[in-house]
């Protein structure tokens, strides 16, 4: 019996640790929405890789960031569009 709750805490502990993987090796393509000067500071702030960009100020940023920096996106309230989920799927 003991044998079987070790396992079954190994297998949770291990599937946990996948699904955390998931948010830092998978990277999306999103065009961030900049309503402001200040919300670029903001994105820095929080981490949000902006040294690549592609885009104006006017019409949208995009960029290619992980699913960790789109989650701190849409928790801070700074507008985006997904335009691709998934690049190494879209590739």
């Amino acid at each position: 019996m003991n044998a079987l709750l070790t396992l079954l805490a190994a297998l949770t502990l291990l599937t946990n640790s996948l699904h955390a993987g998931d948010r830092y090796s998978t990277y999306s393509k999103v065009r961030i929405h900049v309503r402001a000067a200040n919300d670029i500071e903001t994105m820095q702030r929080l981490g949000i890789d902006l040294d690549h960009y592609t885009g104006t100020l006017q019409e949208g940023i995009d960029v290619v960031i992980n699913r960790d920096a789109v989650e701190t996106l849409r928790a801070a309230g700074i507008p985006h569009t997904i335009l691709i989920a998934d690049m190494e799927e879209y590739y």
